[in-house]
């Protein structure tokens, strides 16, 4: 594919995508009886590794506390029918994506996920709480996987099952306590489980 088609392509994907969810928010506002000023839509933005730390809220990361933050406020504003995820991130805590995937089913408004480039890992946990899910065909989505650290030393990559590099080490080093390898390994199948079933509920499986 030419450069220029693979340009016009790419502006066709992204004008297919805002006007599905145009027409979804056109669906789920009640534009009938209220004038357009009192229709307003909340974009929150979740891009980056979340993490937990508010300390941490920068271009490349954004804090559980921030985005709870966003997400009270629009809910609080009368003014505000409809809530959009911006989601461009490729995972973080899980412990603070599960609070805000939480936040995010209990909300009184209709929530829309738009996932950008990427939603993976436990961004996509977020995404998954949403009412709507909006994506492109070329998004990055889903790479569902945990990471269980031992002083920095090991992960698994629990979707496909393949140790890495830092984990294959630990494995072959003869100073590895290999109870400590099976309790890790124990963990990981714990949460992964956990994991999935969160992502289950939140789609109705």
């Amino acid at each position: 594919m030419s450069e220029n088609n693979s340009k016009w392509l790419n502006i066709g994907i992204g004008a297919f995508i805002i006007l599905a969810i145009v027409l979804l928010l056109i669906l789920i506002l009640p534009f009938g009886n209220l004038a357009m000023e009192q229709n307003e839509i909340a974009v929150i933005s979740i891009g980056g590794t979340v993490t937990y730390d508010s300390s941490n809220s920068t271009k490349a990361f954004t804090s559980a506390s921030q985005i709870e933050n966003a997400l009270d406020d629009a809910i609080s504003n009368p003014n505000v029918k409809a809530i959009v995820l911006d989601i461009n991130s490729k995972g973080g805590s899980e412990v603070a994506c599960s609070e805000i995937a939480e936040d995010i089913k209990n909300s009184p408004k209709p929530v829309i996920a738009y996932i950008g480039d990427k939603g993976l890992d436990e961004s996509y946990l977020i995404a998954t709480s949403a009412d709507y899910i909006i994506a492109s065909s070329s998004s990055s989505i889903g790479g569902i996987g945990l990471s269980f650290m031992d002083s920095g030393k090991y992960s698994k990559e629990k979707l496909t099952g393949v140790y890495n590099e830092n984990y294959l080490k630990l494995k072959k080093s003869n100073n590895t306590d290999p109870d400590n390898l099976a309790n890790g390994q124990k963990m990981i199948d714990q949460d992964y489980t956990q994991f999935i079933k969160k992502i289950v509920e939140n789609r109705d499986m």
